[in-house]
């Protein structure tokens, strides 16, 4: 089973109960974090404080953000779905730019495919 799919299945145990947000929120970090399992922990956990910046406080919108974190976990397991293309000129940049700060840490092929996704969207910089 993908990791992306490992994600998408766990997204709903996540965020039931009575936890709090923030520990929901924990929870979403942990699922994503370990579904980017080739890349550098950090990178993982810097991907994820962007995307908690682009959303509410509600547990709504912390679903909304889970289920389209599946799409970046897919694109750093080369199965990004480039004719659904989900992620915006924002999202581009700031994975380009963490891509290019932990470069030396990312394998080689991810770093292509992420890096060619990147040149192809005109995102390069």
């Amino acid at each position: 089973m993908s990791s992306a799919r490992i994600l998408y299945l766990g997204i709903e145990k996540a965020l039931k109960g009575e936890s709090s947000i923030e520990e929901k929120r924990k929870k979403i970090e942990d699922l994503f974090v370990r579904s980017l399992t080739t890349l550098p922990k950090g990178m993982g956990k810097d991907l994820y404080g962007y995307y908690l910046t682009r959303t509410g406080k509600t547990v709504e919108n912390l679903r909304n953000l889970a289920y389209h974190l599946v799409d970046v976990v897919e694109l750093f397991n080369e199965a990004y779905d480039t004719k659904k293309d989900p992620l915006d000129e924002g999202e581009w940049t700031v994975i380009r730019d963490l891509v290019n700060a932990y470069a030396e840490d990312i394998e080689e092929d991810i770093l292509t495919y992420v890096m060619a996704l990147v040149v192809e969207k005109g995102y390069l910089g």
